[in-house]
C-alpha cells in the first residue's frame, strides 16, 4: 500500500532536505524515516509535459508504476519515507515498461544509498 503526500509541509521539507535521485525520464527526491509504514508518493508533473490531458494520463501511469513497484506479493518493495517524482520534459513519450525500469532502477539506487 502507498499512501499520498498533501501536506505543503511535507513538500517544503522535501525541497529543503530531500535527496535528488535521477535516471531516464524520472527524477525522485526522497526523504527515507526508516519506519515500517507505508511510503508516501507525490507527483509533480509541470504544464510543460504537454496539455491537461497529457499530465493525468502521465500521472496516472507513474501511480500505476509505483503501485506495482510497492506490491509485495510481486517482490521486494521500497523503504518507508517521503517521495517526490518528477517526470522530465519526455516522460509522456515513453512507454510504460521503461518508466517501470527507470523507476526500479532509481528505487534500486536509493535501497543502496546512492544519490544522483
Amino acid at each position: 500500500m502507498i499512501g499520498r503526500i498533501r501536506s505543503a509541509a511535507t513538500f517544503e521539507r522535501l525541497a529543503r532536505e530531500g535527496r535528488v535521485v535521477r535516471r531516464g525520464a524520472l527524477e525522485f527526491r526522497y526523504l527515507l524515516d526508516g519506519g515500517d509504514g507505508p511510503p508516501r508518493v507525490a507527483f509533480a508533473v509541470p504544464r510543460r509535459a504537454g496539455s491537461a490531458v497529457v499530465r493525468n494520463r502521465l500521472r496516472r501511469r507513474l501511480r500505476a508504476v509505483m503501485r506495482e513497484l510497492g506490491d509485495p506479493a510481486r517482490g521486494p518493495t521500497f523503504p518507508s519515507g517521503d517521495y517526490l517524482i518528477r517526470p522530465r520534459r519526455n516522460a509522456a513519450s515513453i512507454s510504460f515498461g521503461r518508466l517501470r525500469e527507470d523507476a526500479a532502477a532509481v528505487l534500486a539506487r536509493v535501497c543502496g544509498g546512492g544519490s544522483s
